[in-house]
């Protein structure tokens, strides 16, 4: 599968085309720094060479970092708040 391929199935997922169009622009002014991360993250992950089945397990295991690391820092805010609101 291209990377484009990849691109194109994922991009309704997310709102206002912007997976889309950090693919094609990464540094363009869309206004979204998630989804240019999201892009780039399966881009840097991405290999051409691989089958389509491990395309998309790498696809998938590069959103459950980043989807820990995002909660991992949720916990920490949360964290600080409620002792600071002591």
């Amino acid at each position: 599968m291209k990377f484009e391929t990849l691109i194109e199935k994922i991009n309704d997922a997310y709102p206002d085309d912007r997976i889309a169009m950090y693919a094609e622009d990464r540094d363009g002014p869309h206004g979204d720094t998630f989804a240019r991360a999201i892009v780039i993250e399966l881009e840097e992950t991405f290999d051409p060479e691989a089958s389509d089945d491990n395309q998309w397990e790498t696809a998938l295991d590069s959103m459950d970092t980043v989807v820990r690391e995002i909660g991992d820092v949720r916990d920490r805010l949360q964290e600080l708040w409620q002792k600071a609101s002591k």
